[in-house]
């Protein structure tokens, strides 16, 4: 398989998982796009870092139960294998630490201490490489959930807004760290910044992000709304 030819499948690939919101099934299209990839050019730099994002997504659309946390598990597997061919790799610090994060929130208790301590250290890491990159964009609104959703004494919400903010500031279209700031605010009890946040998410016209926004990041604001009625 060529340069261009895995190129092109990478590329179709990403229009795939781009209309998710609209078709689930091209996930499973692009994994098996992947996998064709996989089985011809092991040693690709993308290729085990891009298996780690499509089945990452693929268990988010199962929810948050043991079968999908074999899922994950084998996403963190694709994206550590990147990570140790590519230790340099922006993306595979990413999905390292975006998998490890999802094992912990679902393991949670003392099992998930280490692993979230891992998913904290590559997060950061992804910023540290390049601050600017997409993914570390993304890194920051991670770090600022952990933050917020853990218990206490890891939670810190100051930390957890200043990572929000700025991955606001860095990409005001980007509808999870819109969300996730929204959030924050609520956990702070400062209603008033809770409620304008979640309504400015749900008035981005063109998200980064289309597929994230239409499928779980519109939606939770519109809860969340609803929570602040409350108060």
């Amino acid at each position: 398989m060529s340069e261009q030819e895995i190129l092109s499948i990478y590329n179709r690939s990403w229009q795939l998982l781009s209309r998710i919101h609209i078709d689930k099934t091209g996930l499973d299209k692009a994994i098996e796009l992947y996998d064709k990839v996989l089985a011809v050019a092991p040693n690709d730099r993308d290729i085990h870092w891009k298996l780690a994002e499509s089945t990452f997504k693929k268990a988010e659309t199962m929810g948050y139960d043991e079968n999908s946390l074999e899922i994950y598990k084998k996403a963190l597997n694709y994206a550590k294998i990147a990570l140790k061919a590519f230790p340099e790799s922006i993306e595979a610090h990413f999905w390292v630490g975006c998998c490890s994060a999802r094992i912990a929130e679902i393991i949670h208790g003392i099992r998930a201490l280490p692993i979230i301590n891992e998913a904290k250290t590559e997060l950061k890491l992804t910023i540290e490489f390049n601050s600017e990159h997409r993914f570390a964009i993304l890194a920051g609104v991670v770090l600022a959930a952990i933050y917020s959703d853990t218990p206490w004494p890891l939670r810190n919400l100051n930390k957890a807004e200043h990572y929000a903010r700025t991955a606001v500031d860095k990409d005001p279209n980007l509808t999870f760290a819109s969300l996730t700031l929204s959030r924050i605010f609520m956990k702070q009890k400062n209603y008033t910044n809770a409620r304008e946040e979640a309504l400015r998410c749900l008035s981005i016209l063109e998200p980064t992000y289309i597929w994230d926004a239409e499928l779980y990041n519109w939606p939770d604001s519109r809860r969340l709304l609803n929570e602040i009625k409350k108060y």
